[in-house]
């Protein structure tokens, strides 16, 4: 798991019947996520390869991208699948507009913008010219 801070975490899935969707913070079935990752360990793994990346955590997207910050600063990450949910976000404390400016302010250009409802973003970094 990747987030702001190392911590453990219990994913679950709110619905029993439901085959696919899971929230962090319990459910009827969880799982424990521990401990959640930091960024040398990332890079050491990494090494210097370009890095894709999806992210689809039900909510967390923000947590997780703060978490990811020095490879944002660094453009590391080339291009990202976030899925943008309103709803999801406010869970954590979020929302779409918070996630978008924080991609904008590290040079990622998203492909369709700021819209309503539950969709996927992609951003992409545009490398900034030298100063």
């Amino acid at each position: 798991g990747i987030g702001s801070c190392r911590q453990t975490l219990t994913i679950g899935s709110p619905d029993p019947f439901h085959s696919g969707a899971a929230h962090i913070g319990g459910g009827h079935e969880h799982v424990t996520v521990s401990p959640i990752m930091d960024i040398p360990e990332i890079q050491r793994l990494l090494g210097e390869r370009p890095v894709y990346a999806k992210i689809d955590t039900e909510g967390y997207e923000l947590e997780v991208l703060r978490g990811l910050e020095p490879l944002l600063e660094q453009g590391r990450i080339r291009q990202m699948i976030v899925e943008i949910n309103d709803d999801h976000l406010r869970r954590f404390g979020a929302d779409a507009t918070a996630l978008y400016r924080m991609m904008e302010g590290y040079g990622y250009v998203p492909e369709y913008g700021l819209q309503g409802g539950h969709y996927d973003e992609v951003f992409t970094w545009e490398k900034k010219p030298d100063a």
